[in-house]
């Protein structure tokens, strides 16, 4: 692929041969690099799915739910019925593909969000990735930052496109993404949930409920622990701000690697 460590390497990729054999055949001439912006792009996103670990697992969750509706027809045909109940929209969910994985992840959140209320009536048991107040928040997060890099590989998909307008682009998405620290997007399901979540407590276990559209939802206060194992005396729970401030970082160190024009 492009931009893959096949060729970028600084040791043993293809780039790094030829330039080696430029310098020992005493060519003048540089080493012309061509790289696609969008495939690039891609490759980040990429990496964001794959090395953040709470990132991975829950659009395996998400993967998981969408796949087992698309075995059989009438588990499709049940979502429709619950949808047609409840009065609200039905939203196709996407099948697993794994080429324009970008565009994949942000539908498959978008839908598994939309789809939430009747998701949660036809529960046989996979769902809990659904009612986790802390996971249900990081699949808000997860399609606001999807949103944005999918509207950025829309605008750098051109075959006119300067590599000083990639660059200018790839700033306006950092940006973009710095934004998120400070506030979620405007008319989000993060910012909906923060205005529906009602959180009541019980005088008799003198614990807290917290609900949202009549579904009760279960707080963790974090996103479970990054290994089985766990040591005695350091704690390696992961908050959703901890999971959150890392997307964040991960993902902009990959743009900016990924698409620096002075490569």
């Amino acid at each position: 692929m492009v931009g893959g460590l096949i060729n970028i390497c600084y040791k043993n990729g293809l780039w790094a041969i030829l330039e080696n054999e430029r310098q020992q055949e005493l060519v003048e001439i540089p080493l012309m690099k061509i790289w696609c912006s969008v495939h690039r792009s891609a490759l980040a996103w990429g990496q964001l799915t794959k090395n953040v670990l709470e990132v991975s697992k829950i659009i395996l969750s998400c993967s998981s739910i969408s796949s087992y509706f698309h075995q059989l027809g009438v588990r499709i045909k049940e979502l429709k019925k619950i949808a047609e109940d409840e009065n609200t929209k039905n939203v196709q969910l996407p099948k697993y593909f794994d080429v324009r994985w970008t565009e994949f992840t942000y539908s498959l959140l978008v839908s598994i969000l939309r789809n939430w209320r009747i998701l949660r009536k036809n529960d046989n048991g996979i769902y809990k990735v659904l009612t986790d107040i802390n996971k249900l928040k990081l699949l808000c997060f997860l399609t606001d930052m999807g949103y944005l890099y999918s509207r950025f590989q829309k605008q750098i998909q051109c075959d006119d496109l300067l590599i000083f307008v990639v660059e200018g682009r790839r700033n306006g998405l950092t940006k973009n993404i710095e934004n998120l620290r400070n506030a979620p997007l405007l008319g989000d399901c993060e910012e909906l949930i923060t205005k529906e979540k009602i959180t009541e407590n019980n005088p008799i276990s003198n614990k807290t409920i917290i609900k949202l559209k009549d579904i009760e939802l279960f707080d963790k206060s974090n996103l479970g622990r990054r290994k089985k194992n766990r040591n005695l005396y350091v704690s390696e729970d992961v908050s959703f701000s901890t999971v959150w401030n890392d997307i964040i970082e991960h993902l902009l160190n990959y743009v900016s690697e990924r698409l620096d024009i002075m490569e």
